[in-house]
């Protein structure tokens, strides 16, 4: 009897041990098929690019470039969004004036490889500070900075142009007090001529700026774009660096009117509720003069 109770007992343990080491080999395949997955980083800063407002949230339906030029053209994109936008965090610890400095060269870069129906111009308009013109045959953009970030006596203003038929980009204006109405593209003397019709300010304008710039296939020369005229007794006077001013300096002053063909430009300022007009119109030389 003593000996069966040994043997009954010998076998439940065989039983026991072969069923632990079952166990274990089962534990080991299991861990030797785990497939590491990489953990989702929840935690958002400003170094982080909403994904909601993305370039690659936008259709690209018109991009004739290949996946890899599409990555590459959506990144830039991003990386310009993504400075503007830790640029304009206050007390940010990067500096605002060369992440704004980088966007502006990205820009450049962007537009420099871009073509004309397949620059995303929704997106440029979606990023804060910058504001898009864009006419047949070109394109400017301007980042200007927010009043209400940099505060009114910190604004300045950089500018991009593109012109399709040369295939030509430059930054025209860098870190000036400009803020641009509109520009037009006058064929004078057998070369495309760049004008921009500016502010000094987008609130408080004391004085317009006229811009000009000999367009060529591989540079960009600025030029004289107003004739000069000084006249104390009159109210209006134009310098040799394009700027309209008045003898009444706090006068509001702004661009009222440019003509179809951009050949006549109207200028109005704004004192104790009385409107002051001024028209300039261009001469055969293309330069602009003041008219009356």
């Amino acid at each position: 009897m003593i000996m069966k109770r040994k043997l009954a007992l010998l076998f439940i343990l065989i039983f026991i041990l072969s069923g632990c080491n079952k166990i274990n080999d089962t534990k080991n395949n299991v861990e030797e098929n785990v497939i590491n997955v990489p953990t989702i980083n929840s935690d958002i800063s400003p170094n982080k690019v909403d994904s909601s407002n993305s370039i690659n949230s936008m259709s690209d339906s018109n991009s004739s470039s290949s996946d890899i030029e599409i990555s590459s053209k959506s990144d830039i994109l991003n990386k310009i969004k993504q400075n503007i936008i830790i640029a304009h965090i206050p007390d940010s610890t990067q500096a605002p004036q060369l992440l704004i400095e980088e966007s502006v060269l990205l820009l450049k870069e962007y537009l420099s490889s871009t073509p004309e129906n397949s620059v995303e111009l929704d997106f440029l308009k979606s990023i804060e500070g910058f504001r898009v013109f864009n006419k047949p045959n070109s394109l400017l953009i301007e980042y200007s900075k927010p009043y209400t970030v940099f505060g009114e006596a910190n604004f300045s203003s950089w500018q991009v142009f593109k012109y399709y038929p040369y295939d030509f980009t430059t930054v025209i204006e860098s870190d000036q007090r400009l803020f641009v109405h509109d520009y037009s593209i006058i064929n004078t003397n057998g070369f495309p001529r760049l004008f921009t019709y500016n502010r000094n300010h987008p609130l408080r304008s004391e004085e317009i700026v006229i811009k000009a710039y000999k367009i060529e296939k591989n540079k960009s020369t600025e030029i004289q774009s107003v004739v000069p005229k000084v006249n104390f007794k009159s109210l209006w006077s134009a310098d040799d660096d394009g700027i309209i001013r008045t003898n009444i300096k706090m006068m509001h002053k702004y661009v009222d009117f440019i003509s179809e063909d951009s050949k006549i430009v109207r200028i109005k300022g704004t004192l104790d509720d009385k409107i002051y007009d001024l028209e300039l119109r261009l001469n055969k030389d293309g330069y602009y003069e003041l008219y009356k």
